[in-house]
């Protein structure tokens, strides 16, 4: 079954991780790759986490960079300009830091329970230029 994911551009230079599972699996690994999403500090953070997808039934396909974010009172903020959040890593325990980033992820349904995942690494660069015939002199 082919899935496509709408990559952002300027992703270039940087090994990212594509993971394809139920959408349980991914759930479950969400408490590795951003702990901190798991303690929620207000009822919005609470009711969030309850509203998270996590169907069996359901086929999560997601792409992750090397973690950068980190998660404050139970919202996650992994799109924080460079030099903010250097700053706010240095000054947070390391449980709220990320493990790994969510770049793009879909959520398919299934008709049928899934049971596995796969995990492959990608690394994205720029098309090459296409050749040109040169003539010898």
């Amino acid at each position: 079954m082919p899935v496509t994911l709408d990559v952002p551009p300027g992703l270039e230079g940087t090994r990212y991780r594509v993971a394809a599972a139920s959408a349980t699996e991914v759930f479950a690994l969400e408490t590795q790759r951003a702990s901190g999403l798991f303690e929620p500090a207000s009822l919005e953070a609470t009711v969030r986490l309850l509203a998270a997808e996590r169907s069996s039934q359901t086929l999560t396909v997601a792409m992750f960079a090397p973690g950068t974010g980190v998660v404050i009172d139970g919202q996650e903020l992994d799109a924080l300009p460079s030099s903010v959040a250097r700053t706010v890593r240095r000054g947070v325990e390391a449980s709220q830091r990320t493990l790994a980033d969510t770049i793009v992820r879909i959520d398919i349904p299934m008709d049928y329970v899934l049971d596995g995942h796969a995990l492959h690494d990608l690394q994205l660069a720029r098309p090459a230029p296409p050749l040109t015939v040169e003539r010898r002199p």
